[in-house]
């Protein structure tokens, strides 16, 4: 092995310490080594919208709650408003 093989190994040992990590001679397969499905964007996006539905579910109650609570504010302010203008409009 000799000389080339020690300058060989120097150079990735320089390589690995400026890039912070390991080097790899082949790139392409280091990408699909590394790859863990269980950390993917994908899975991450699905883990979160899950999160989302299942605290909806158990705050139904409650939502279901506020929303009432909103549409009968909306409905007496609406009621209020209309019945304003007939009687400006109607000149009492």
């Amino acid at each position: 092995m000799g000389e080339a093989a020690d300058q060989a190994s120097e150079f990735g040992k320089a390589q690995r310490h400026e890039a912070g990590g390991s080097v790899s001679a082949f790139p392409a397969l280091t990408s699909v080594m590394h790859h863990n499905p269980a950390r993917s964007p994908a899975r991450a996006i699905h883990r979160f919208a899950h999160g989302i539905f299942r605290w909806a579910a158990r705050r139904r109650r409650v939502a279901i709650g506020h929303l009432l609570r909103g549409a009968c504010y909306g409905i007496g302010a609406g009621t209020i408003s209309l019945l304003t203008f007939w009687v400006q409009h109607r000149g009492w």
